[in-house]
């Protein structure tokens, strides 16, 4: 080996991950590419009114990932915050007026406000597809559409994991694709857990 190229060394230090998550610390508003799973549990419980004819009483288990669109516009204002695209499978069972199952799919949006601290809320919408088994009444085939819509809270223990509170309204429907389409309506709260990376 000559004498003036260096020696070659092997470290065995942990190599930093240098992707942003914030902007500037917790609660500042994510950085563009920022990116998210979750994993929650929720229960809904039906309502009669709007279409249904009787209240459907469901539980389900959500597993959803995100990647934030943009830096966050608005720093220092009330609404300042970020987009997110996010992805969901769910699944899981109606337990009242009788069992039945309930799977899906949907993609959607999220607003997250840059709230400044570690309780950061955001609004939510998503649209997608269902398999289920409900049928009638209500329902005349397992092929359904599905409409989400609600608000939710992170509570960020560090800067990578947030427990996560979210209360949102169910829709599934056909459409009119089949017959009777009364569709299912419900009001949900759910718990999660989140990861950034």
């Amino acid at each position: 080996m000559a004498a003036d190229q260096p020696e070659p060394s092997i470290t065995l230090e942990p190599v930093e991950d240098e992707r942003a998550i914030w902007l500037d610390g917790i609660g500042s508003g994510f950085a563009k590419g920022a990116k998210s799973f979750e994993l929650k549990l929720s229960r809904a419980w039906g309502v009669n009114r709007g279409g249904p004819t009787v209240a459907h009483d469901l539980w389900f288990i959500h597993a959803q990932l995100g990647h934030i669109l943009h830096d966050t516009w608005g720093r220092g204002r009330w609404y300042g915050g970020n987009f997110e695209v996010t992805g969901q499978l769910f699944g899981g069972i109606q337990d009242h007026p009788e069992m039945a199952y309930v799977v899906g799919l949907n993609g959607g949006l999220r607003y997250h406000f840059a709230a400044g601290g570690r309780l950061n809320p955001f609004l939510s919408l998503g649209l997608g597809v269902t398999a289920t088994d409900i049928g009638l009444p209500d329902l005349g085939g397992v092929f359904q559409f599905n409409e989400q819509y609600g608000a939710g809270l992170r509570y960020f223990l560090n800067d990578r994991q947030a427990i996560t509170l979210e209360y949102y309204s169910l829709h599934l429907s056909s459409a009119r694709i089949t017959q009777p389409n009364h569709g299912v309506n419900a009001h949900a709260v759910c718990i999660g857990f989140t990861w950034l990376f």
